[in-house]
């Protein structure tokens, strides 16, 4: 028997965060409030939940798929008390956005993260949640594109901006950890 393993993709709203060599914008972030309950969390058998409010964020304004949403806002910035950081990335295609979640999962990280693919104005973006590094002055959101099909680039050029729970915008942040060989 084989898995087939799917990433919906939703419809998002267009931000005014804009990569300008691409000449997109990249889609709006929502942050969802969801009440779980001990009703719920046997309702879905989610063992590993605790009740209380968990913050969720995404690419789309879908509520229907929080059981127990309580809340729903539009955010350009991260909280300080969140979590972890967002990666938002633009992909050419569906099917290259579907391949770098893939690959994610078949590291073995799709236990670690939140995964979400949408489509919005000029393009397909994923967005995932990832750790926070030391060197980072808060959460933050980070947007990413390849620009390396865009005239006068090349293979391999990237284009980054990181804004801080501060609302400051970094353009020289480094989302690559070091990585430890086993």
């Amino acid at each position: 028997m084989s898995n087939i393993i799917t990433f919906p993709i939703k419809i998002g709203h267009v931000s005014d965060v804009r990569c300008e060599p691409l000449g997109i914008s990249f889609p709006s972030i929502f942050r969802i409030e969801q009440r779980v309950t001990p009703d719920l969390i046997a309702a879905y058998d989610l063992s590993d939940v605790q009740p209380g409010i968990e913050i969720y964020h995404s690419l789309h304004n879908d509520t229907s798929v929080y059981p127990g949403f309580v809340g729903l806002k539009t955010i350009s910035t991260l909280d300080d008390f969140d979590r972890y950081s967002l990666v938002v990335r633009h992909h050419p295609t569906a099917e290259s956005a579907t391949a770098y979640l893939q690959a994610l999962y078949d590291y073995g990280l799709a236990d670690q993260l939140e995964m979400r693919i949408c489509r919005a104005g000029q393009g397909v973006f994923s967005m995932i949640n990832r750790p926070t590094r030391p060197d980072w002055p808060a959460p933050m959101i980070v947007y990413t594109a390849n620009i390396d099909h865009a005239s006068n680039s090349r293979i391999g050029d990237i284009w980054q901006r990181a804004i801080s729970t501060a609302g400051d915008w970094h353009d020289d942040l480094s989302l690559a950890d070091p990585m430890s060989v086993v």
